[in-house]
């Protein structure tokens, strides 16, 4: 017996002689601790908060006698259960016993002691607080296995309803395929009693299962422990319907379970269906939508031609008649005369330059380069080039911060890049165009910008510049077809990317574009 579990005796006498007869008498027949009390009070105040098995109390006491502690000690809660065997050399009579008995004692002892009736006495009510103890116990303890079976209980119940109530049919198999347990919801879509499906296989419900694919089926999964794959489920009515399973293999204390979680995707393969159908459609339309733009490619490549070629020639004629006729009547025509013939020339050299960037507009998309990596370090140097009697003639100054390799069709890069310089040399008023370039890499592009201090654009006009024959100055001050941006645009959306314009009045102009970081070759 543990040092904890040893039961305590009180003995409570005012003779101190008689205590230590007591004490020894008792510590070296019986297993108890022994605690020892003087008076009455003394004895109450050991009761406070210790569990005693047994109290031998003395009858006649100074202050509060042995009847009178007896009745206390029946009064309280906690100490009414703790036998008391009065042990007294006085008030032997019959009265004083029943006194005895009526304040609350187990037994009377009178003195001279008989040790060995004592300790037999003794004895038998530690036996009894001893068991009664290990009956508290294990009724404490069954007390806690009930509540431990209820909640375990109560959780297999929530289990089963989460189960019943699921959105998916589920289904428990032994080895063979014999279907051990199915859900609500499984009875409810196959048609079938709980019973009526406990009494079958999967074999006659999944249509892909026969005895030897389901010996195939239980050695994988025991194998890989879990399974997922299409099938389709056979209901009562015959009409076979698409599953997705989710089959689990389950080994726990010896048992072996397989699960399998069914649902139904029977909607989903409809919507899979219609989704098909349309790509179908979308396909065809798309068909349809390629030759129609192949068509539109050829017709504007014959323009480009007729351009190029036909519309060129008037003009050409045009501008040999008026030479003609400038050299042999300029002493005989009038100032007004020779005005009107500079009109002409200006005109027929602006329908040139519109016919000539109109041109190019158009072959942005069918006759681009090929992609590669392009050294933008370099397309930067080949347009300073094309540009160099300009930046002399103005005195531009161009910088720009590192740039870098990226795929994208070099010859377009260059042309993107004339335009953009060359527009910020254009649009100037105020002094030596400043022009800077900066590349920034950012969420898988690379955003370029050019910077200038020239007469900027209003923000409401950000827009109209990329669009085609737009311009937002008279020609007279500054040159220009008004497709330059335009061009610009096509080039960059060829190249699946952006350009905006970021403008304050007064400020210069900012325009921006991104061409995405593509790691391998495009086009």
């Amino acid at each position: 017996m543990q040092n904890h579990e040893i039961p305590r005796i009180l003995i409570v006498d005012d003779n101190p002689a008689n205590l230590v007869s007591l004490r020894l008498l008792l510590e070296s027949s019986v297993q108890a601790h022994i605690f020892e009390a003087t008076s009455g009070n003394d004895a109450l105040g050991l009761t406070v908060g210790q569990e005693f098995a047994l109290i031998l109390l003395d009858v006649d006491m100074p202050g509060m006698d042995g009847y009178e502690v007896a009745e206390t000690l029946r009064r309280v809660d906690s100490t009414r259960s703790i036998p008391i065997l009065f042990v007294t050399a006085a008030y032997r009579d019959d009265v004083h016993r029943i006194q005895g008995y009526r304040s609350g004692a187990v037994d009377y002892i009178e003195k001279p002691l008989n040790e060995e009736i004592l300790l037999a006495k003794v004895q038998i009510f530690l036996d009894l607080f001893v068991a009664r103890r290990n009956l508290e116990r294990s009724n404490q303890s069954l007390q806690q296995e009930i509540q431990e079976r209820r909640k375990a209980e109560h959780a297999l119940e929530m289990v089963r309803f989460a189960v019943d109530h699921a959105g998916e049919m589920v289904f428990q198999l032994n080895s063979e395929g014999r279907i051990l347990y199915a859900n609500e919801l499984a009875c409810q879509r196959l048609g079938y009693a709980l019973e009526n499906l406990l009494s079958m296989t999967i074999m006659d419900l999944d249509a892909c299962f026969s005895p030897e694919s389901w010996r195939l089926h239980w050695k994988a999964l025991k194998q890989k422990k879990l399974l997922s794959f299409q099938s389709s489920h056979r209901p009562r009515d015959g009409n076979l319907f698409p599953v997705e399973v989710s089959a689990n293999y389950i080994e726990f204390e010896g048992e072996i379970g397989y699960w399998a979680f069914v649902r139904d995707i029977s909607e989903r393969k409809n919507l899979e269906l219609r989704l098909q159908d349309m790509n179908q459609k979308l396909e065809r339309l798309v068909e349809v939508r390629t030759r129609d733009l192949q068509r539109s490619n050829q017709d504007l490549q014959q323009f480009a031609y007729a351009a190029s070629h036909d519309l060129q020639e008037p003009l050409r004629q045009i501008t040999g008649y008026v030479q003609l006729l400038e050299k042999r009547y300029r002493n005989a025509l009038d100032e007004k005369a020779e005005k009107y013939i500079d009109y002409i020339t200006d005109g027929v050299r602006h329908m040139q330059a519109l016919i000539t960037s109109l041109l190019s507009y158009s072959r942005v998309g069918t006759q681009g380069g090929d992609f590669a990596l392009v050294d933008f370090e370099e397309v930067l140097t080949r347009s300073l080039t094309f540009l160099r009697p300009a930046i002399r003639d103005t005195g531009a100054t161009v910088t720009s911060d590192p740039l870098p390799t990226i795929h994208a069709d070099a010859t377009q890069m260059v042309q993107l890049f004339q335009n953009l310089i060359g527009n910020a040399i254009k649009f100037q008023d105020s002094g030596p165009p400043i022009i800077h370039i900066s590349a920034q890499q950012r969420d898988g592009e690379w955003i370029f910008s050019f910077r200038d201090n020239g007469i900027g654009i209003d923000p409401k006009y950000t827009e109209r510049v990329f669009i085609i024959f737009q311009k937002l100055n008279v020609r007279s001050k500054y040159q220009g077809t008004g497709i330059g941006l335009a061009i610009c645009k096509r080039i960059v959306e060829r190249h699946n990317g952006r350009i905006w314009v970021e403008s304050p009045l007064e400020q210069g102009s900012l325009i921006r574009f991104s061409i995405p970081d593509v790691k391998e070759k495009g086009s």
